[in-house]
């Protein structure tokens, strides 16, 4: 295995353990919101170099299948940490 591979399997490692690990646990919506962007601000500033790192060794189109790949998991990851809206009755 390459390292590019090895470097990108580690940054898939890292938005699991953040994205659905550690950031449905934060309790408060304020900071953990900030905390929560942060996170993945810095996992997508590891990842884009990642990215090209990829490219470059093994072509456009596994580069291609790995952007599709982070943003599917940065998506997925965001989307189980926002806020839900409060739908009780008033």
């Amino acid at each position: 295995m390459s390292e590019s591979i090895f470097l990108l399997s580690l940054w898939v490692l890292g938005v699991c353990l953040i994205g659905f690990v550690v950031c449905p646990k934060v309790t408060s919506r304020q900071s953990g919101s900030r905390r929560v962007l942060r996170c993945l601000a810095v996992l997508a500033g590891v990842g884009i170099p990642v990215l090209g790192l990829v490219t470059m060794q093994h072509g456009p189109w596994v580069g291609l299948l790995s952007l599709v790949g982070g943003f599917a998991l940065l998506v997925m990851s965001m989307a189980r940490t926002a806020p839900q809206p409060d739908t009780s009755p008033s």
